[in-house]
């Protein structure tokens, strides 16, 4: 039989819950046709109290196919434009980002309205290390990060410029 999966196993590796797991794959009418097909070699539904097994080589090679089609944050990810390259923040722009929403005494929520960016995407990047974002996000992260600075370095400047008089 091989290794197998639960679906706990599943969900974490998806950066997801058992609900989403649930709720969005298991039970959704998008896929219960692949399942189906599935099942006695691949999947095996829960009888009573038992949980759901999956075997893990073909179930990932499933999850690999269909990857881009979960709805992932309230939208589907397949909603992309086709030839969208992710992006990657690196380190050193999220510390600039926490920096300057510090500054501001900015709360996620807060943020994420201002940027137009969900809070759990800001909330991946700030608590779990999410480094691959959307070229929209990047550029919307990128702007405001600018945008504020270039505020702050004006407001500087001008300071220096009334001192002096």
């Amino acid at each position: 039989m091989g290794r197998t999966w639960k679906i706990h196993d599943i969900a974490q590796r998806l950066n997801k819950g058992d609900n989403w797991m649930r709720k969005d794959i298991l039970n959704n009418s998008r896929y219960l046709d692949d399942l189906r097909r599935m099942e006695e070699e691949t999947v095996w539904k829960p009888h009573g109290a038992s949980p759901w097994m999956f075997k893990a080589t073909t179930f990932a090679q499933w999850l690999e196919e269909h990857l881009t089609a979960f709805p992932m944050n309230g939208t589907e990810v397949s909603n992309r434009k086709d030839g969208e390259i992710p992006m990657y923040l690196t380190d050193k722009q999220v510390i600039a980002i926490k920096r300057k929403r510090g500054e501001l005494n900015l709360s996620v929520v807060a943020l994420g309205r201002k940027l137009n960016v969900s809070r759990w995407t800001l909330d991946n990047i700030f608590k779990r290390n999410h480094r691959k974002v959307t070229p929209a996000t990047y550029k919307k992260l990128s702007d405001w990060l600018i945008d504020e600075y270039a505020t702050q370095d004006l407001k500087d400047s001008t300071a220096v410029a009334t001192q002096d008089k």
